[in-house]
């Protein structure tokens, strides 16, 4: 389960990547706070994003502009681990704050 302020974060992607950051090791959807994804086996670093539409539309192509509303240490400057074991299956959960930051700001 993925909360965000102890709500189901009602859509987004997860995203495990390497731990050397080199490959995405596997990605899935996540709707009403749940998700379901198969992880290669080993150290992982977790990305979650969620995007909400801005109100307004994105002027080049005329469609709706979004915008990242989760703070930048679940996603591009991810503070999440995952240790993936052999022939284990889990469920991981993590409880995100929209207030969060980065550590030493």
């Amino acid at each position: 389960m993925i909360q965000l302020d102890g709500e189901p974060l009602p859509e987004g992607t997860i995203t495990f990547v390497s731990a050397d950051n080199s490959t995405h090791s596997a990605q899935g959807k996540i709707e009403q706070g749940e998700y379901l994804v198969n992880v290669p086996v080993g150290n992982k670093r977790v990305e979650i994003h969620a995007s909400r539409w801005t109100g307004k539309p994105y002027e080049k192509y005329g469609i709706k502009d979004t915008e990242q509303y989760l703070p930048a240490i679940y996603n591009e400057q991810s503070q999440l681990t995952a240790d993936i074991k052999a022939d284990q299956s889990l469920q991981l959960d993590f409880e995100l704050k929209s207030d969060s930051q980065p550590s030493g700001e």
